[in-house]
């Protein structure tokens, strides 16, 4: 028995070895990448620096928060977010209890949705049908397209077939609830773990999405965080290549040159674009790990 515990204890802390270094080659990077958004930008360019950041500054984020389209933008990516999930979850979770539901045509059904995740008309077409819907330089055109996901529907549909049991809603029947109340009440609470994935994977697509505010909107009240970030990095690449330049005719660049550097404005950019996520997640994280069927069956 001793031999067998000594032989278990030092399988552990190997393998709490190897685990922590496996760890830490994930964690490091995404530090690094902290240091270089809170370092001098032209100073990150010289090696040396692992563990803080050599010569600190907060730089980087002031040229990106000074933007004068900033919080606008911000608030924006947070409407779109929360309205685009919202509405997702709702028009998703209605159409797959529907299909879930439906006797007749299930199948006709099932295929032609099918198609559209593997046939797309293309983004002519696309820009067309939003065009004639009149959603162009319209916050709309953040939600309505948006707002049905077969494959979202997919996965709510094998969740209605392996956890609910047809004696929920049987017992929700008898008490004297119709079927939209019966989905209401007692479908949707207990579908809280596949509708937290979903939710996730709409908040992340909604958040990170840029090419329709580049597509479909004009206006600077419509413009989005990611797409303006994005401009934001671009102006930084276009004044370092304005400086090297310079720099290489022998001109005087001591006026241009400060702080930034286009690394620099990339890493602080990606920071401000993934905290909101990072912060969200932790509240979603409980559904993932925990099965919820509430015992709603009378006896």
């Amino acid at each position: 028995m001793r031999k067998k515990t000594k032989k278990i204890e030092t399988f552990d802390i190997i393998n709490t070895i190897i685990m922590v270094v496996f760890s830490l080659s994930i964690i490091y990077p995404f530090y690094y990448c902290i240091l270089l958004a809170f370092n001098d930008g032209f100073d990150s360019m010289l090696p040396g620096m692992y563990l803080w950041p050599r010569k600190p500054t907060l730089a980087n984020f002031e040229f990106i928060f000074k933007s004068s389209n900033f919080f606008l933008a911000f608030l924006n990516s947070i409407l779109r977010t929360v309205l685009g999930t919202v509405t997702s979850i709702v028009v998703t979770f209605m159409g797959a209890y529907g299909l879930f539901k439906l006797i007749k045509f299930k199948k006709t059904y099932s295929i032609y949705f099918v198609i559209t995740m593997y046939v797309s008309g293309g983004m002519i077409p696309l820009y067309i049908v939003i065009k004639n819907l009149g959603l162009l330089d319209n916050f709309l055109v953040y939600l309505l397209p948006s707002m049905w996901s077969f494959y979202n529907a997919l996965l709510l549909m094998a969740y209605f077939r392996g956890s609910i049991d047809a004696a929920i809603e049987e017992s929700a029947y008898i008490d004297g609830a119709g079927p939209f109340r019966t989905m209401v009440s007692i479908i949707f609470p207990v579908s809280m773990p596949v509708i937290a994935t979903i939710a996730l994977f709409c908040a992340v697509g909604q958040w990170n999405s840029w090419f329709d505010t580049v597509i479909y909107t004009k206006s600077d009240n419509l413009e989005t965080l990611q797409s303006m970030l994005m401009t934001l990095v671009k102006e930084a690449e276009s004044l370092q290549k304005m400086i090297s330049e310079m720099a290489s005719k022998g001109q005087n660049v001591d006026l241009l040159v400060g702080q930034l550097q286009p690394n620099g404005i990339r890493v602080a950019t990606m920071l401000v674009v993934i905290v909101p996520i990072v912060c969200v997640y932790p509240f979603l994280q409980r559904y993932f790990v925990k099965g919820i069927m509430i015992g709603a069956v009378k006896g």
